[in-house]
C-alpha cells in the first residue's frame, strides 16, 4: 500500500485525505484478489495444456501383464520413432522441430510420449478417412 499511496501523493502533490487513503487501501485489496484469480487461472491453463500436450495415459501400467521385469515405454527416443513410422532420423528430427510431432526435451535430449504420438497418428488416421 505504501507504494501505490506515495505515488498518488506525488502525483497529487501533497498528503491524501482518509478517505484517500481508503479508497487507495480498497484498490490494493482488490489488485491483491485480482492477481490471485490471474495466477490459479494461469495454473489451470498451464495444468490443462500439459494433460493435451502430454496425452494422459490411457491405461495404467499393469506391470502382471507385461512379460517379467519387461514395462512398456512412456516415451520414445526420436530413432525409435523413426523405426515405429519408418521414416528416417532426420525427417523425425525436423518433424519435431517443426511441432509436427509432439515432443519433450530434457536437457539435449528428446523424448515422444506414446500417447501423444498414439493420439497424433489417430487424428492423421481420423482426418485421412474423411
Amino acid at each position: 500500500m505504501d507504494n501505490l499511496k506515495r505515488t498518488a501523493e506525488k502525483q497529487f502533490g501533497g498528503e491524501l485525505s482518509i478517505e484517500e487513503s481508503e479508497a487507495i487501501r480498497h484498490l490494493e485489496d482488490g489488485f491483491k484478489i485480482l492477481a490471485g484469480i490471474m495466477v490459479k487461472a494461469i495454473i489451470t491453463e498451464v495444468h490443462k495444456q500439459t494433460n493435451r500436450f502430454l496425452g494422459e495415459v490411457e491405461q495404467p501400467l499393469n506391470m502382471a501383464s507385461e512379460p517379467r521385469g519387461q514395462v512398456e515405454k512412456l516415451t520414445y527416443s526420436v530413432p525409435e520413432v523413426a523405426k515405429l513410422l519408418g521414416l528416417s532420423r532426420p525427417s523425425v528430427y525436423e518433424a519435431v522441430k517443426t511441432k509436427q510431432i509432439p515432443s519433450i526435451n530434457f536437457g539435449r535430449r528428446i523424448f515422444i510420449p506414446r500417447t501423444a504420438l498414439k493420439r497424433m497418428l489417430n487424428e492423421i488416421s481420423a482426418n485421412s478417412s474423411k
